[in-house]
């Protein structure tokens, strides 16, 4: 993970501005070009660095998904290695609220790592299969949300390389409850039935973005002017 002092957390975040230093600003409220904005808006500062860390489009995440809840992504940072062959890591995304019916709505909750799900958040009374609509999600808001997620008795529970892994990938802001969190800035929103592609850093009508915005809500199916990726070119 790239050393938080190096990332600048602004970007184009809130309709052509950023949402926390909004005279910094490339157009009028309208989708500008990549790589376009101030020199504060590169991971360095400087105009030579990464553009778009923060803002313009949400960027889809590979290495890592949620099945029901579930994360699964390969250890030790094998990049190549298939989807199919991720591992289960023994963590989830599980929920403070309640899980309601078709007729009966649920309570969303706010977002819990955990060593089991108890709560899917899902109130469409249709069953939590690949086909259950997506109605309810758990979320954190604003800037603190990423780091504010709380962890269970169990989670702590986990052994330590599990939970170190869990840092590293910047799924969770801490090794356990008593430590301190990372300071990275970004609401969290998770659907913890079902499987979920995760994305990252906010769009260009975010609000409270960041580098640690963090999104799991989404199946891979998910088209829209919002979200993106990132290439990679790997030699």
């Amino acid at each position: 993970m790239v050393p938080e002092k190096w990332i600048s957390t602004a970007g184009y975040t809130d309709s052509g501005r950023a949402h926390d230093a909004k005279w910094e600003t490339i157009s009028g409220g309208t989708p500008a070009k990549t790589g376009t904005g101030p020199a504060g808006w590169r991971h360095d500062g400087t105009l030579g660095g990464i553009a778009d860390m923060v803002g313009n489009v949400w960027e889809w995440q590979d290495g890592m998904k949620l099945v029901d809840g579930q994360v699964f992504m390969p250890n030790d940072n094998y990049f190549t290695q298939a989807e199919s062959s991720w591992a289960a890591q023994g963590v989830y995304f599980d929920s403070t609220g309640t899980t309601g019916t078709d007729t009966t709505a649920s309570a969303n909750g706010a977002p819990v790592l955990s060593a089991a799900r108890s709560v899917p958040s899902d109130d469409c009374g249709a069953g939590l299969g690949a086909s259950a609509p997506d109605y309810d999600y758990t979320t954190i808001g604003g800037e603190a949300g990423w780091r504010s997620v709380t962890m269970s008795a169990s989670y702590d529970a986990l052994a330590a390389p599990t939970r170190q892994r869990m840092m590293q990938a910047a799924i969770a802001a801490k090794i356990s409850r008593a430590s301190a969190p990372f300071s990275a800035k970004g609401y969290i929103a998770t659907r913890n039935y079902g499987e979920r592609i995760p994305l990252r850093g906010g769009s260009w009508t975010s609000g409270a973005a960041g580098m640690a915005a963090l999104s799991m809500n989404n199946r891979r199916s998910l088209a829209d002017s919002t979200v993106g990726f990132r290439p990679a070119f790997i030699g």
